[in-house]
């Protein structure tokens, strides 16, 4: 068996079975993307590093900034490089990481992420995984 990579993308036909519809991996992305303030109490972005990758329809999202940011549960920054088709969990750290705490991913309209708890650091980082859509 060989993986067989095409300028279309990467070919699995080799490592499928005759019933797969589709076996050409064409739909990957990585970049870029800048969180925004929503509703914060406190929101000052210093050096910020933000990145996502998308295969298919799945999303990975992160950022690591070294402002202060200050927030109460329910709190949201918006921003995410894709809309969210399907709210979930996401995480939030301070720059330690010591302290965790949890968020919520918002679809639909709002594409945004929300705070579980509130929360005051300097130096926080955020990841997701999340559906596009």
């Amino acid at each position: 068996m060989a993986l067989h990579l095409k300028s279309t993308g990467i070919d699995f036909t080799d490592f499928g079975d005759a019933t797969e519809t589709s076996e050409l991996l064409d739909d990957y992305e990585e970049g870029t993307w800048t969180p925004a303030n929503g509703n914060w109490n406190t929101w000052t972005l210093g050096t910020t590093s933000s990145q996502y990758s998308k295969v298919g329809d799945l999303v990975w999202a992160s950022t690591q900034n070294n402002g202060q940011c200050e927030g109460d549960a329910g709190d949201y920054f918006v921003g995410l490089p894709y809309n969210v088709e399907l709210a979930g969990p996401c995480f939030f750290c301070d720059g330690t990481p010591t302290k965790f705490i949890g968020g919520n991913l918002w679809g639909s309209t709002y594409n945004r992420v929300s705070l579980i708890t509130a929360w005051t650091l300097d130096n926080f980082r955020f990841t997701a995984i999340y559906v596009e859509g």
